[in-house]
């Protein structure tokens, strides 16, 4: 049996344009059954909360006879829905929409229902035409396989159909063969430099210090360009799937033997079955995607606890960036190509993000508790100030008077209108010493006290 969508098609006269404001006929915008356009692709955001909605809209918008179909003025459908609050049904002024209009003014709708800022801020006035790039921008994933396009029996609640330059219309109800899943993945596809950042910040966070960290990111990069939904590019003809396709269907469950398949995945490659069930195994009791970063990266610390314990170990040891790109690497990765060439690249990828970030790295606690020196901050190197700062007796504790700094703090700085010591932007400061402060933030002790390096949201004032 074929699922129902909402179809905004043409006006009374079976024309795109002209006509009385409204549905004249109850089927300008209708609810009806799938029907082959043909499709040329499905749009489907991973979080299936959120598909549920825009088809709760969009049916609702369908029903209500008071919104037509005009592309002169497709856009008063989008003003009207904005001031009802979002809830088409709520519309008791006749406006009209037309297939790409109401569809995307639909899923803006749903975004302020939700709260998905990356939906709150699609452009109304898109077309078919731009469709398929501005959801996919959105968080949305493209499904093309031809299971999805020649019938509804996979299609989700939600589900976007789209012919590229023609028409769209939103599925509203489950298909035979589709099992929805609760899965939550990011809205956006988040930026190279936020990915990097964020596995460097979660692997100094677990005290890594910046070559074990250096080194992991230079083997991530080799295995998967930092990309968490790459499918092994050498078996993506094999499956017949993209990387987001893939992903979408092992977290929808209509792809079942992502353990079993032999195929890399993520961030890792990822490949023998026991892995990759472990992996899946997070993500679906987590309820987020196979491909969610922070999911990834808590399974490999996982497996580093566990029975990659060993490798842990020479990562803590390393001494440079090369000697913990070849730990992680013939340890933990283990590929095919173990040669020193291999080695090299990876510690020549790795090297990029020690330069990068090892100057931002928080002090790493030893297992007495204290911190000691590392990438960071050294004691005894100086060090200059990226804003004005208050001096503290102890880290995050009562502030200095301006009478209690050195003199050659009182020289670069002021006391504020309390007499408390403030020392300038750009002020050479002496590392004596460092702590980490509870929340993670880094504090460096200074000839005259304590000032904050890093604060526990990983903004750095010092460096």
């Amino acid at each position: 049996m074929a699922t129902k969508i909402s179809n905004c098609g043409s006006n009374e006269n079976g024309k795109t344009t002209g006509g009385t404001p409204g549905d004249q006929t109850g089927k300008e915008y209708a609810v009806i059954s799938w029907y082959s356009r043909p499709w040329k692709c499905v749009l489907r955001f991973p979080d299936q909360k959120v598909g549920e909605e825009i088809a709760r809209i969009s049916e609702a918008a369908a029903k209500n006879n008071n919104i037509g179909y005009c592309q002169t003025h497709r856009r008063t459908y989008h003003d009207a829905l904005k001031a009802a609050n979002w809830n088409p049904a709520a519309i008791k002024t006749p406006v009209e929409a037309d297939c790409s209009a109401s569809t995307l003014a639909n899923i803006i709708a749903a975004g302020y229902k939700c709260g998905v800022a990356a939906l709150k801020q699609i452009n109304p006035d898109g077309y078919t035409g731009n469709m398929r790039a501005a959801l996919q921008k959105a968080g949305f994933t493209v499904l093309t396989e031809s299971k999805y396009l020649s019938s509804s029996e996979y299609l989700l609640p939600g589900d976007i159909l789209l012919n590229d330059g023609a028409h769209a219309a939103v599925n509203l109800t489950a298909g035979t063969k589709a099992k929805a899943a609760a899965v939550t993945t990011p809205t956006t596809t988040p930026t190279a430099a936020t990915v990097e950042k964020t596995i460097w910040n979660f692997l100094i966070g677990k005290g890594l210090n910046a070559y074990a960290a250096a080194g992991i990111l230079g083997n991530f990069e080799e295995e998967s360009g930092l990309n968490t939904r790459n499918l092994q590019n050498s078996c993506e003809k094999r499956i017949n799937m993209s990387d987001d396709e893939y992903t979408a269907a092992v977290d929808a469950g209509t792809y079942t033997n992502f353990a079993k398949d032999a195929a890399g995945y993520g961030l890792a490659q990822w490949t023998y079955s026991t892995r990759k069930q472990g992996l899946y195994n997070k993500a679906k009791a987590a309820g987020k995607s196979i491909g969610d970063l922070n999911i990834q990266l808590s399974f490999m610390w996982d497996e580093l606890q566990g029975g990659y314990k060993k490798v842990l170990q020479q990562l803590k040891a390393a001494g440079s960036v090369a000697d913990a790109a070849s730990a992680f690497m013939l340890g933990y990765e283990a590929p095919a190509d173990k040669s020193a060439t291999a080695q090299k690249k990876r510690a020549s990828n790795g090297q990029k993000y020690f330069d990068k970030y090892a100057g931002q790295q928080a002090a790493t606690p030893t297992p007495a508790g204290k911190n000691e020196p590392d990438a960071a901050y050294k004691v005894g190197r100086n060090y200059t100030l990226q804003a004005n700062m208050y001096v503290r007796k102890t880290p995050n504790g009562e502030k200095l008077s301006f009478s209690e700094l050195t003199a050659d703090g009182k020289a670069h700085g002021y006391p504020d209108g309390a007499g408390k010591a403030v020392l300038k932007k750009g002020t050479v400061v002496t590392c004596k010493g460092l702590e980490k402060a509870t929340g993670g933030a880094i504090w460096v002790k200074i000839p005259s006290g304590y000032v904050c390096g890093i604060s526990g949201s990983g903004e750095i004032y010092i460096k």
